[in-house]
């Protein structure tokens, strides 16, 4: 099902893709507004060092966003499960920072910070915050009742508890707030470098922009695509490797 289900979709890529070709070949008019796949493929060949060098620089901000948002979520969501006056006080930060578009924030933290990694990776992190801390926090509630009461019961401490219970069954949820992140710190990063940075995808797309190079913007939006895609993917497969059902680690039999 799965193999049937990459190959419908690969064949609907291709005619896309098939489709475009054909459309600027029948309208030579289009390629001048919108280049042809097999120019955007050229052009990214033909300056590849380039557009890596690029490319890793919003992919370093992409990863250490994605790890700061998710070392500050991870105590934040337990932190609002735990305590009801912690769940009052941060959901509207939460809620103002979602309302907030972060990119406009760093020529802030420019002045801040100066020209560094910081104006971008801060802003980025405070986008995806929100939707990883939500992801956290309904994982952490999502654990069965029998499971709590068994643990309460018999006074076992803590951490335990966390590692043991609330963390197989919260894994799920997890991994799900990681895949959102990771699809969305691309935008944040992009956003970012267009507000001020000095290296990565989204200063290459403005320097294309103004010279009028629309086969580099395109190809920069492919870079994005494919890191975007890369970190999601990286994300799914840790989702395989360590997420579990509840049962596999713990003994329902025994409560």
């Amino acid at each position: 099902m799965k193999k049937k289900t990459l190959l419908l979709q690969t064949l609907a890529f291709l005619i896309f893709l098939g489709s475009w070709q054909l459309l600027s070949l029948a309208f030579q008019d289009v390629s001048l507004i919108f280049p042809t796949p097999f120019g955007v493929i050229r052009k990214l060949l033909s300056a590849l060092p380039l557009f890596l060098d690029h490319t890793l620089a919003t992919g370093f901000e992409m990863f250490f966003s994605i790890l700061i948002a998710t070392l500050l979520a991870f105590p934040l969501s337990l932190l609002m499960g735990r305590y009801q006056i912690m769940k009052m006080l941060l959901q509207p930060f939460f809620i103002t920072m979602q309302c907030i578009p972060m990119f406009t924030l760093a020529p802030i933290f420019i002045v801040w910070f100066g020209w560094s990694l910081f104006a971008v990776i801060i802003p980025t992190t405070l986008m995806i915050l929100f939707p990883l801390a939500t992801c956290f926090y309904k994982g952490f509630q999502s654990t069965e009742k029998p499971y709590e009461d068994y643990f309460r019961v018999h006074g076992i401490r803590s951490s335990l508890y966390l590692f043991s219970v609330k963390l197989p069954f919260a894994r799920p949820h997890i991994f799900s707030g990681l895949r959102i992140a990771c699809g969305i710190a691309g935008v944040g990063a992009i956003g970012g470098e267009w507000a001020g940075a000095q290296k990565g995808l989204g200063v290459f797309m403005q320097i294309s922009r103004r010279n009028f190079d629309l086969e580099s913007v395109c190809a920069s939006i492919l870079c994005l695509l494919v890191l975007s895609l890369t970190f999601y993917y990286f994300a799914t497969l840790l989702e395989t490797l360590f997420t579990r059902k509840p049962h596999e680690k713990l003994a329902p039999a025994t409560i």
